[in-house]
This record gives structure tokens, sequence and C-alpha cells, in this order.
């Protein structure tokens, strides 16, 4: 073999890579498409987890992460957004600030997540409630 048909051999392999990358990126945007479809009734709902069940979480969007390197894993992930809270004291009982905290919830796509969440889903009318509690809360502690 002389060096043109060396280079030759090494260009057809990486265009036999960059087909098989193009393949892989396809494949999990189809998943990611299968995802939106199955799971586009969780945004916009509250629900509260299991071991924070005073915490009203919103799922914001759901992902799926499916184009690691290397493996042919896939995700599902919940991209949700909740009301957080600071506060003062060594009990920790005056509350002096609220904030919004994110938080991404992953799963397999094996778990189905309404079964999951199950039980734990809440109305919106909770979740405006407890935010209206933490800023009525606030006002007091801040005495306004």
């Amino acid at each position: 073999m002389n060096h043109q048909e060396y280079i030759k051999a090494i260009e057809h392999e990486q265009t036999l890579i960059r087909r098989l990358f193009a393949g892989k990126k396809k494949r999990a945007a189809a998943i990611e498409n299968i995802t939106a479809k199955r799971y586009a009734h969780l945004i916009g709902k509250f629900f509260t987890k299991e071991n924070d069940p005073d915490s009203v979480y919103s799922i914001d969007k759901v992902i799926t992460r499916a184009n690691y390197v290397m493996s042919d894993q896939v995700d599902v992930v919940l991209c949700c957004s909740c009301l957080g809270t600071t506060c003062s004291g060594s009990d920790c009982k005056t509350l002096i600030g609220v904030y919004i905290h994110y938080d991404n919830i992953t799963f397999n796509p094996n778990v189905d997540i309404d079964e999951y969440l199950k039980g734990r889903f809440v109305d919106r009318t909770k979740a405006v409630e407890r935010f209206d509690n933490l800023l009525g809360q606030l006002r007091t502690n801040m005495g306004l």
C-alpha cells in the first residue's frame, strides 16, 4: 500500500464514522420526540416529593439524554422549579427570603413517571396557596 492508498482508506473509514455519528444523532432526536409526545401532559403540572411534602414542584419541561458517547443509555429528565426559602436563627423558624430553585429529576425510561408521581400531584390552587403563604410569612417577618 502506498501513501495515497493509505490516505484514501483512512478517509473512507472517517466517512463511515461520520455516518455512524449522524445516525446516532438522528436516533437521539427520535427518542426526544417520542418522550415529548409521551409526557407532554406533565408540563405545567405540580407535585410534591416523597421526602419533602411541603415543597411544591412545577414541571417546566421533559427532556431526554440519549446521545452519550460509547453508550446506548437513555435518561428521561423532568426539569422542575420550586420555591425555596431561606431562614434565620438556629431553629430556622424565621423566614427571611424566597427564591426559585431549579431541579432536574432523572428517570430510566422503564419507569412510568405518571405511576411514580401518582398520589403526589397537586392542583394549581394548592401551589399558589403555598406561594401566598410564604409571601405572607415573609411580609410578617419583615414587618410589612
